[in-house]
């Protein structure tokens, strides 16, 4: 029985595909607080512009914490580790035994996942976010002007400050925009 049990959890690791799936585990992040941003800068733009449409967003800029950035950097080096040992084995490269290559594989495997888990929930783990939002605003004179707003949001999505960049027109100034009252 136990070898049975045996075969069966060699045969898991031997089936493992390689933990790289050509996206790297950062830049899943990044798109995750991408979304994040995107979505919390919508709801304040909601909040306070009468009108507003046409909206898009660009230079987006996550300015991660320094402990953070260690977490991803120990993150990727333990998966090319992982990658590396399974490529060895399935290339016929491996030199030791089977028991050694599911031990080490096994071992390499757990630690993986439970720093994958403390990243995924690491918190705050950026100091701030930046991007520029682009939308067609409201103007107290009636018309609709194409503007960029420079948003920077804390770590927790909340916008904290927020420059208008460029505008259609060059006399385009915050006083002209019409707001929610």
């Amino acid at each position: 029985m136990k070898q049975i049990i045996k075969a069966i959890w060699i045969g898991l690791f031997v089936m493992l595909p390689p933990i790289s799936n050509g996206q790297t585990f950062e830049s899943e992040l990044v798109k995750f607080d991408r979304d994040r941003a995107e979505q919390s800068i919508l709801e304040w733009a909601d909040s306070i512009f009468f009108y507003h449409e046409g909206y898009k967003f660009t230079d987006f800029k996550s300015v991660y914490k320094s402990d953070f950035l260690d977490l991803l950097i120990k993150l990727e080096e333990l998966r090319i580790h992982v990658d590396s040992i399974q490529n060895d084995y399935q290339n016929g490269h491996y030199v030791g035994e089977l028991n050694a290559y599911d031990s080490i594989l096994g071992i390499s495997f757990r630690k993986y996942s439970r720093l994958k888990y403390i990243v995924e929930n690491y918190e705050p783990r950026a100091k701030y976010y930046e991007v520029k939002f682009w939308s067609s605003l409201g103007m107290r004179d009636g018309r609709l002007i194409y503007c960029a707003i420079r948003l920077r949001l804390s770590h927790n999505f909340l916008v904290m400050s927020a420059v208008l960049r460029e505008a259609e027109s060059q006399n385009v100034r915050w006083s002209n925009i019409k707001f929610k009252s």
